[in-house]
């Protein structure tokens, strides 16, 4: 009998709700009572209407009219100015247009959608996408539902502007709000964003072309912190290049972590090498006008290890790095040289040549070129060989001699290089791993990182004062590093 009149139960329960495919309204929009603090005023044909807010969204909302006034009910378009009593009253005004009406009770509803204009394509200098693959994520805080959160992701980053996606259509934005976005809940000076509403737009997301709700900001400064983030982010779409993200005025110098190092592979990447030699030669007018990549082939290309810097698949950074077996080897650096090296330059048994160090020009003023040659260190301490010797033209010297390379007293007029003079040099590997001939600054910022790293790999061989020395320059770099 219980189990008959349960089922009796369940057979009859009433359809209150429609389904979800014959509403598209109910989870988009946030029920409004009224205390609520939102209240809205009609205007049409220049007449100001009292209503009530029965619900509303980013881009919609219902009134109800009194029956009494049916006759103001406007049938294309109008304007209505709301009042939002959130922390601070705040009144916006936007042109709606009539999507219904029907009778409720003893008065009108009217359904009115926002005439949200076309995608905004239009702001002040550029503007640049995040990679989809690589969303930043955050949330803001929904005004009118105690302790609720929204998540949102940031699509668009530009000067001043960002904009970000929402997915939850119930979370009420409106023109001019003030809206806080929340990157660390425990850090929220350093981790949040805040803005204003600019705009509101919908627009298909490229990954699957279902319509989102896109928010521009004017944003605040942002903390210094939450920049370096947004760059990180930015550098993961490889289309992007620092010129345009230093126009939106994110700062770009320590970008090399978002990099890969790693040998080239293909002959594909080895022709990409030479068109970057050449693009980089030839902006520092080190080749003729006119010539080709072919003219950019290193005689000891063919038994050196070309390493290359990648963001994404395009290569930024190269160098090749030759590591004679014998003394019959004929290096780049003595090519020009009567009679080869004089005996005060190292058996070539004993080094690494370092030639072709070139860096995309798109990619100078960042730290690039210093983790690249980070990574010639790693190779160099890990080879067991006692020199590096390479060759720099004047402009250049100042910037080897901070790494700790000391001139040799030979120089030549670059054979391949428009016979601009060059300056052999050498280093020696207790310079890094030592710091030998370096200040403990220096060597801090250069080698600190990196030799930690090679000697989680392998035992650095030290005499007893070089060990004094280094443990000496941890402590200055870690009370430096607490200083600043």
């Amino acid at each position: 009998m219980g189990s008959n009149s349960e089922s009796q139960v369940l057979t009859e329960i009433p359809l209150l709700k429609p389904s979800l495919g014959e509403s598209q309204r109910w989870s988009e929009r946030t029920d409004v009572r009224p205390h609520d603090g939102i209240t809205a005023e009609l205007i049409s044909d220049n007449h100001a209407i009292p209503v009530r807010v029965f619900d509303i969204s980013s881009t919609g909302i219902c009134l109800i009219i009194d029956e009494a006034k049916k006759s103001y009910i406007p049938e294309i378009s109008c304007f209505v100015t709301l009042s939002v009593k959130v922390r601070n009253s705040q009144k916006f005004s936007a042109k709606y247009k009539v999507c219904w009406f029907a009778v409720y009770k003893d008065a009108y509803r009217v359904g009115l959608q926002l005439e949200l204009p076309a995608v905004e394509k239009k702001t002040q200098g550029t503007i640049l996408n995040l990679a989809p693959e690589y969303p930043l994520v955050g949330y803001v805080l929904r005004e009118f539902h105690y302790q609720e959160k929204a998540l949102v992701h940031i699509i668009r980053i530009g000067q001043e502007v960002i904009e970000i996606a929402v997915d939850d259509g119930s979370t009420l934005f409106y023109k001019d709000q003030s809206v806080t976005v929340h990157f660390s809940p425990r850090r929220a000076k350093k981790g949040s964003i805040c803005g204003s509403v600019v705009s509101i737009v919908k627009e298909d997301r490229r990954s699957t072309g279902v319509s989102q709700l896109v928010i521009r900001l004017k944003v605040s400064p942002i903390h210094p912190v939450l920049k370096r983030v947004f760059v990180e982010h930015l550098l993961a779409n490889s289309s992007i290049s620092l010129s345009q993200i230093r126009e939106i005025g994110l700062d770009v110098k320590e970008i090399a972590q978002n990099f890969r190092f790693r040998y080239v592979k293909t002959q594909k990447e080895y022709l990409e090498v030479l068109d970057l030699r050449l693009k980089a030669y030839h902006l520092a007018g080190k080749v003729m006008d006119g010539a080709g990549p072919e003219t950019m082939v290193a005689p000891l290309d063919s038994i050196s290890r070309i390493l290359i810097a990648l963001h994404g698949d395009k290569i930024i950074a190269s160098v090749a790095l030759s590591f004679p077996e014998s003394s019959e080897t004929l290096l780049d650096t003595e090519r020009a040289l009567t009679g080869g090296y004089p005996s005060s330059i190292p058996p070539k048994v004993t080094m690494i040549e370092v030639a072709r160090l070139v860096t995309d020009p798109d990619y100078r003023q960042s730290d690039l070129l210093l983790r690249t040659f980070q990574h010639i260190y790693r190779i160099f301490a890990l080879s067991g060989r006692e020199y590096l010797i390479s060759s720099c033209d004047d402009k250049l010297w100042p910037l080897y001699k901070k790494l700790g390379f000391a001139k040799t007293g030979l120089a030549y007029p670059h054979p391949y290089l428009n016979g601009i003079p060059h300056h052999i040099i050498t280093i020696n590997i207790k310079v890094p791993t030592a710091g030998v001939s370096i200040d403990p600054f220096r060597w801090s910022i250069l080698y600190k990182g990196m030799t930690a790293h090679i000697e989680q790999q392998m035992q650095i061989e030290r005499t007893f004062i070089n060990k004094v020395r280094i443990r000496a320059f941890k402590l200055i770099s870690s009370l430096l590093a607490r200083w600043h």
